[in-house]
């Protein structure tokens, strides 16, 4: 399907292995068509050495070199074999999409919500709560947190977690520990997820973080887990701590657009589950108008990144509330009951 100059579609070819059996891999670009000593800054808006994939309901997706290399990893791999809705497939017999396609479609979502706070940010740049919109660095640690939202799942993950709490929660770091440093789940190098993402991402460490003994598999654990309650035995307390004040990652803004209410996840699964059970919901492209980067309330004024800046949806005040907003948010949410009382 590519024509002459663009792209090159992915091949599709079975890894053999005793990790991973009968699984989808996708090839990235050949080496000699990245420039020599080009690093991952260079390329960061590059999409010339990039892939597509096509999904029902995104259409294409495009991954960088370093995110098909992380889908190509066993341990990533596992979610191709974990449907999405649990067993609902015996009922809604076309719900046999499995998170690997959720994990891939909410990147397309978030791509889409990145290129909307940019967009935003040029429109509302004289706003006296405004804050910059997310810098290269940020760009792909989202991207990368988006991809890795799901990785602890297991097998009828909700129901053995939530519903009868027999196991762990898929992010808490007890399950992160098992997935991204687990062995069993090792590619041929003999690498671990997490050493990959460190191996891959090492050069969009900020200075800050570096300097602090931060690593990239260490910043995107802190975006897509689930703190533990007893904060003081908090393994992870140390980079926490340094990551809530860093200006170059900003914690806030990261995670709310991976993992809030409204982020995307659930904007996409919200729209996949519903289309794969055969009663699909329109995808209303306003909110992305109204998604922005925006000063914490004590702040001052400035140009400035600051580590408490946060993504919002942008409501507006009284007596001019975007109404339109407010529906929308509201009909998402009943979608959301709707699915869980009626499939889950």
């Amino acid at each position: 399907m590519s024509t002459k100059g663009s792209p090159r579609a992915p091949e599709l070819k079975t890894q053999e292995s005793e990790n991973v059996d009968n699984t989808l891999q996708f090839e990235s670009a050949p080496l000699d068509s990245i420039p020599k000593n080009s690093t991952i800054l260079d390329r960061i808006n590059n999409r010339a050495d990039m892939q597509e994939l096509f999904l029902p309901i995104s259409g294409f997706v495009w991954l960088h070199p370093e995110e098909l290399a992380i889908v190509n990893h066993p341990a990533f791999q596992r979610l191709s074999r974990i449907y999405q809705l649990g067993q609902a497939y015996l009922v809604f017999r076309g719900a046999t999409h499995k998170r690997v396609e959720h994990v891939i479609g909410a990147l397309h979502v978030v791509d889409r919500m990145i290129s909307a706070v940019q967009i935003n940010s040029e429109k509302n740049v004289d706003d006296p709560r405004w804050a910059p919109p997310l810098s290269s660095q940020e760009i792909r640690f989202v991207r990368l947190g988006t991809l890795l939202h799901d990785i602890g799942h297991i097998v009828a993950g909700h129901t053995v977690e939530d519903e009868l709490e027999l196991v762990s929660k898929h992010d808490g770091d007890q399950r992160l520990d098992a997935v991204l440093n687990g062995r069993a789940w090792s590619d041929r190098n003999g690498r671990t997820l997490a050493m990959l993402i460190d191996e891959k991402y090492e050069q969009l460490v900020p200075e800050d973080l570096k300097n602090a003994k931060v690593t990239a598999s260490t910043i995107v654990r802190l975006l897509i887990r689930k703190p533990p309650k007893d904060k003081e035995n908090d393994a992870f307390k140390v980079a926490q701590g340094h990551i809530e004040k860093s200006d170059k990652i900003r914690l806030q803004t990261c995670q709310y657009m991976i993992g809030n209410t409204i982020c995307a996840d659930f904007l996409d699964y919200i729209h996949r589950d519903w289309y794969h059970v055969g009663k699909p919901r329109p995808f209303d492209d306003r909110l992305l108008q109204y998604m922005e980067v925006r000063r914490g309330a004590l702040e001052a004024a400035s140009k400035e990144p600051r580590a408490s800046d946060k993504f919002v949806i942008s409501l507006r005040e009284r007596p001019k509330i975007r109404t339109d907003a407010v529906s929308h948010i509201l009909d998402l949410l009943e979608w959301r009951y709707s699915l869980a009382e009626t499939v889950l």
